[in-house]
């Protein structure tokens, strides 16, 4: 036995740090039925910025006994990504939805928010949803304050043969997510009010922790959903998920739709098929992945930029820029890629400012960006055979 000692063990965590990025910063509005009683909100709703679970617990008054699917949504948020900061947006549910609560809540975290989810509680429409909140979407991308919405619609009494084809929408900002566990506290509480309570929580989570150009469907990227019996069986409408024909959850994914599934048998997690937006398979932006890495290019190149607004220009005696202010443009818009780079967020980039532009009659600087993104591995295909010899 060894001599007797004090021993004194360093713990680290307490001080609840957080992430300098702002990638992991997410949006939660959740339309609820109940009567809204809680610090930070008014009757109309209101948003509030959460950094914990217990933070929404002592803070809000946000608990599993009074706002259970608020609470629950939050919890799991916090599970996948105990380091994020989460602006949680509460408002009454409605007959008609305008999803100018993404407005508000964007503004209120003054254009920090990445991502929202949406947890809709009795409202069941997708087609015409999808369109106004890509509208919104694109009115904060002009002005400076980009982000993507996850859509989870009430499909707790639909028909899986009634979702209808998404990628026509053409509203590459906005992501349809179905389905929901069938096991443990999602189902529970979807099944005491009738109504989906998607994993968007958890979701969320695995997004703000990733590096942008994650996809969370990366089967080896640790994105399992499955914490002890929560989303360890699933459905998606009213089908349980292994009477789901496989052909059916092809479709599915064709059609643009977000869901939980079952990989292989050797697995036993439960994984996001894909990271679809609501857009032809041909866009650019037919991903959210690459909507993700372009907002933050977006971002940061126009926060370097802005520094030069009104700045002077020397130009040649010939009427072109200078080499040295071209170079400068090009050092300042190239500055936050190189970080990106060496991340590993994207492939590849180039910034280039064309000398010969008319600034002196203009005052336009035209700066040209292009970025080679990573690729994504979403279909391996391996020959193999036996041979005689090798």
């Amino acid at each position: 036995m060894a001599l007797s000692n004090v021993t004194i063990n360093l713990r680290s965590g307490g001080l609840s740090r957080k992430s300098a990025d702002e990638n992991n910063t997410s949006g939660l509005l959740i339309y609820t039925t109940q009567s809204i009683s809680l610090t930070g909100f008014t009757l109309t709703g209101g948003t509030v910025l959460v950094q914990s679970t217990s933070d929404a617990e002592i803070t809000y008054g946000i608990t599993s006994t009074n706002y259970p699917v608020e609470h629950f949504q939050i919890e799991q948020f916090f599970l996948a990504n105990p380091s994020g900061k989460l602006y949680v947006g509460i408002f009454p549910s409605a007959s008609t939805y305008t999803f100018a609560e993404i407005t508000s809540m964007q503004n209120f975290s003054q254009g920090k928010i990445r991502r929202i989810g949406i947890q809709m509680n009795s409202f069941s429409g997708i087609t015409t949803q999808v369109g106004t909140i890509q509208s919104i979407c694109t009115t904060l991308y002009n002005s400076n304050k980009p982000l993507y919405v996850i859509y989870c619609p009430n499909t707790y009494s639909t028909n899986i043969s009634s979702f209808t084809d998404l990628r026509s929408l053409n509203s590459k900002y906005v992501g349809v997510f179905i389905g929901q566990d069938n096991s443990g506290t999602g189902w529970e509480l979807a099944s005491g009010r009738s109504f989906t309570v998607s994993p968007i929580g958890k979701l969320l989570g695995f997004n703000a922790k990733s590096p942008v150009n994650y996809n969370v469907g990366w089967v080896g990227g640790q994105f399992d959903f499955v914490t002890g019996t929560e989303n360890s069986s699933l459905m998606i409408g009213t089908s349980s998920y292994f009477n789901i024909l496989d052909a059916t959850l092809t479709t599915l994914d064709s059609y643009g739709y977000m869901f939980l599934m079952k990989r292989d048998s050797s697995l036993t997690g439960s994984y996001l098929n894909d990271m679809h937006a609501c857009t032809s398979a041909t866009d650019d932006f037919a991903y959210l992945v690459e909507t993700n890495v372009i907002n933050k290019s977006i971002r940061n190149v126009r926060t370097n930029l802005i520094s030069v607004v009104n700045s002077p220009i020397t130009m040649n005696a010939d009427g072109t820029i200078s080499y040295k202010d071209c170079k400068y443009f090009e050092s300042l818009a190239g500055t936050p890629l190189d970080e990106m780079l060496r991340l590993g967020e994207i492939s590849n980039y180039k910034v280039f400012v064309d000398p010969d532009q008319d600034v002196l009659s203009t005052s336009i600087v035209n700066v040209t960006v292009s970025i080679q993104p990573t690729a994504t591995a979403r279909y391996i295909v391996v020959n193999i055979g036996f041979t005689t010899t090798i």
